[in-house]
């Protein structure tokens, strides 16, 4: 059995899908997303561990090899041998397997209008989405929404290059507190939600005239019933889900806004923006700026410069003196940063995401399901960073943008 086991393994590593250089980018390279199930729970309740959940944990360590990805469900009635098991894989480093927790995935299943038994029955689709398989057309991965870029362009008054491209909301230099930036934000926010969103039902369209795939719609729970193909709303459950990206910049561009430019008037709005716009170029080199903003912050910690006396210091070095990369360095290392057990700026990092989320959610799709928002980025965040410029916590313009939600690195 195990080395049956094993040669079902090494025949789905054989298959391979052509993608387009877009998509390749967004995915890091041409992953296949075969996702396999373990453990977890029946329909009817109970622990679903079986002697086939050890083979494919052991076959993953035979094989070694990308697919399929295999996905481990824990709850409270999963058994040791199990957890042992699925941790002596986790110590080769290959990345799997990967770990869901019932106790927190059926609960939002269940929120989302799954059946009981439906949202105990679930599966992991492609890298980490859960649904329930076979009467679902969920969408995944219906588009990325770059949230950096989102703060980019309400920092500018709704312009990106000097062109208008969103609603005028504003200059930074009129706004009186980071308030006013999360607000500037959330309209940005709105107006390029319901841009994405047209153009995903645009899409779903086009694909109910051009593409009703029938063999998959007659494989999919409710289509016979209901006369319609998947892409027609023929699936017992339907969503769509685009993600959103870059959640730890905008919540570190939050902070810093609030402390630095607002609060501390460590530096002036014209100045970041300048700053930002030259991509924190001129002045001293790294190391000496680093040096300087470390120098002089643990001097004011100690009390042995006053606040007047840091303010004509940030003057000099951020005004006259016009050195970038002194104001980078301050604007990484004067703001604390979202994972690291702050409160106040995991606050923002959890509104930067819930805006997002929120926009999303209020909308339809034509196959009669909810928008559901993600914020996982696969490897879009290196594709989406380079057409991204500097951000105010610090990031150089075409860098990455944060992972998933994860803190910057």
């Amino acid at each position: 059995a195990q080395e049956l086991t094993d040669c079902v393994f090494l025949k789905l590593n054989e298959i391979n899908k052509v993608r387009d250089s877009a998509s390749t980018k967004a995915f890091g390279g041409y992953p296949m997303f075969q996702n396999m199930i373990v453990g977890g729970q029946k329909p009817e309740g109970g622990d679903a561990t079986n002697e086939l959940s050890f083979l494919c944990l052991e076959a993953t360590k035979h094989t070694r090899l990308p697919s399929p990805s295999i996905s481990v469900r824990v709850w409270q009635g999963t058994p040791d041998e199990l957890m042992l098991k699925a941790a002596e894989i986790t110590a080769l480093g290959t990345g799997m397997p990967a770990y869901y927790n019932d106790d927190v995935v059926i609960p939002a299943l269940l929120n989302r209008g799954l059946t009981l038994e439906d949202a105990r029955d679930y599966g992991i689709i492609g890298c980490v989405e859960p649904q329930k398989g076979g009467r679902t057309d969920g969408w995944h991965d219906s588009g990325f929404f770059n949230l950096a870029k989102t703060l980019e362009i309400a920092l500018r008054n709704g312009k990106e290059g000097g062109v208008q491209v969103g609603p005028q909301t504003g200059e930074l230099s009129s706004f009186r507190s980071v308030g006013d930036v999360i607000d500037a934000y959330r309209r940005q926010m709105a107006y390029f939600v319901r841009l994405l969103v047209n153009a995903d039902n645009s899409v779903d369209l086009a694909h109910a005239q051009r593409a009703p795939l029938p063999f998959l719609s007659s494989m999919v729970d409710d289509c016979i019933r209901r006369g319609k193909s998947v892409m027609n709303g023929g699936a017992h459950y339907n969503f769509t889900g685009p993600q959103g990206v870059g959640v730890a910049n905008v919540g570190d561009s939050f902070e810093v806004l609030d402390q630095l430019v607002f609060r501390q008037k460590a530096i002036s709005p014209q100045d970041l923006l300048k700053a930002m716009d030259s991509d924190f170029g001129g002045g001293k080199s790294s190391d000496e700026a680093w040096l300087a903003v470390n120098i002089y912050n643990e001097l004011y910690r100690r009390g042995l410069i006053d606040k007047d006396k840091m303010a004509k210091i940030n003057n000099f070095y951020t005004g006259s003196y016009n050195n970038g990369e002194y104001i980078r360095q301050m604007l990484l290392n004067r703001a604390p940063k979202y994972g690291n057990d702050i409160d106040e700026v995991d606050r923002y990092a959890k509104e930067a995401a819930l805006i997002y989320c929120r926009e999303v959610e209020k909308y339809r799709n034509p196959r009669g399901g909810r928008f559901q928002p993600g914020l996982y980025p696969a490897s879009i965040n290196v594709a989406m960073g380079a057409v991204t410029g500097a951000t105010p916590d610090g990031r150089k313009a075409g860098a990455p943008l944060a992972d998933g939600v994860s803190p910057s690195a």
